[in-house]
């Protein structure tokens, strides 16, 4: 699991370029290339796209973007995908998912 090591760096080299590219530029390309995957047709890259951004989220309080990304999949056809969403939705924006609850 992601969480067992936050900086991304114990998951391979493309999961550390990863987490470097985000943290240089939080709202840059790589992060606008995540989010719009976050609409992709596969269940599972939606889902892991989410987990890979809820992960990206303990360094970037009220992160906006993902956020109201994951907002938008509160309301996926898949459980899974909504449960990541709401994982995110808490890092990224902790007091909004609470009023949620």
């Amino acid at each position: 699991m992601a969480l067992a090591d936050p900086t991304g760096h114990g998951y391979g080299d493309a999961r550390s370029a990863i987490f470097d590219a985000v943290r240089a530029d939080r709202d840059g390309p790589t992060t606008q290339h995540l989010l719009a995957r976050c609409e992709h047709p596969v269940t599972e890259v939606r889902q892991r796209v989410l987990q890979l951004l809820t992960d990206l989220c303990s360094d970037n309080d009220d992160w906006d973007a993902t956020a109201d990304s994951a907002l938008l999949r509160l309301h996926d056809a898949d459980p899974q995908v909504r449960r990541s969403a709401a994982w995110l939705l808490a890092a990224a924006r902790f007091e909004q998912a609470r009023a949620l609850a």
